[in-house]
């Protein structure tokens, strides 16, 4: 058997198990992320920029849950995620009310969450801490540039905590 182009057996046994559940959780995800959009979707978050970039992650998400489940989390898809995710974050001014900026509550930063932690499951540090670094850059920029109260500080420093954490867990998987 095997997944993507590797025998089963060469791989460590945990690994297929975790890109499987990665897939189901960016599915969850994705769904809870559309569903806090839409309900959150008040002035000044326009349709123009609302509407494709939920078109993007409803058509992104089944993609990257079929390739996770049955290639496993390899690494273009992982780069894909991040630099989907990146671009979210950027937006996310336009994306999530004024109110939901501070703090990482809103749903671009529940998507990032969930980037980062998928990157650190791979299980290769010296490309998933960079990633994940990256995206949690991009999300305090996003928010700097929305003109977040807080900077978008917390939510750096809770994405670079999620990011290291997760990758110091998978050193010995």
């Amino acid at each position: 058997r095997l997944i993507g182009d590797q025998p089963v057996a060469t791989l460590r046994p945990m690994r297929p198990g975790l890109a499987r559940m990665v897939a189901a959780l960016r599915g969850v995800t994705a769904i809870a992320a559309v569903v806090s959009a839409v309900i959150g979707a008040t002035p000044p978050v326009s349709w123009v920029w609302l509407g494709p970039a939920l078109a993007l992650l409803c058509g992104w998400t089944p993609v990257y849950a079929f390739a996770a489940w049955t290639r496993g989390l390899r690494p273009w898809l992982l780069g894909l995620d991040m630099s989907i995710t990146a671009a979210l974050c950027l937006a996310i001014g336009h994306l999530v009310p004024a109110a939901a900026l501070p703090g990482a509550a809103s749903w671009v930063t529940t998507v990032a969450s969930m980037t980062v932690i998928s990157l650190q499951l791979a299980g290769t540090p010296w490309a998933s801490i960079p990633a994940g670094l990256f995206v949690a850059v991009s999300c305090a920029a996003g928010q700097r540039l929305a003109g977040s109260a807080d900077g978008g500080v917390p939510g750096l420093a809770i994405l670079s905590a999620q990011t290291l954490v997760g990758a110091a867990v998978m050193v010995g998987a």
